[in-house]
């Protein structure tokens, strides 16, 4: 979240925006995907959950995967219900394609931290 303020401190979103492909949000996106799959494995340890290879895989990727599209719902709904913050902040997808993009890159965070979850997490 922090970073995202940088980027609209630094003109890095605007100067994307210009050359038409935000690649800074894909970034965070990815981080946050990781971030996300982190948050989960915390949860699994936290509560001794263990499951199979192929379920903590799944798992990870349709929770990372909700996650995302709770968040992008979330963006759509300040960008409809608070217009002027959304768009001073860049705090909004500014296309379907653009959503379906940062939630693909969200679930491409989980799967580079799954190796670490199978390995860590994993017996």
């Amino acid at each position: 979240m922090i970073s995202h303020f940088i980027a609209n401190a630094t003109a890095i979103y605007q100067a994307q925006i210009q050359n038409g492909f935000v690649w800074f949000d894909n970034i965070l996106h990815v981080a946050t995907g990781i971030a996300f799959t982190l948050l989960l494995l915390w949860i699994l340890n936290k509560k001794s959950l263990q499951f199979s290879t192929i379920s903590t895989v799944i798992l990870i990727i349709i929770f990372v995967f909700c996650l995302a599209v709770i968040w992008e719902l979330i963006e759509f709904g300040i960008l409809r219900l608070f217009t002027s913050y959304a768009y001073s902040l860049n705090l909004y997808s500014s296309s379907v394609r653009e959503a379906s993009f940062d939630i693909v890159s969200n679930v491409i965070g989980g799967i580079i931290i799954l190796p670490f979850a199978i390995k860590r997490y994993l017996k």
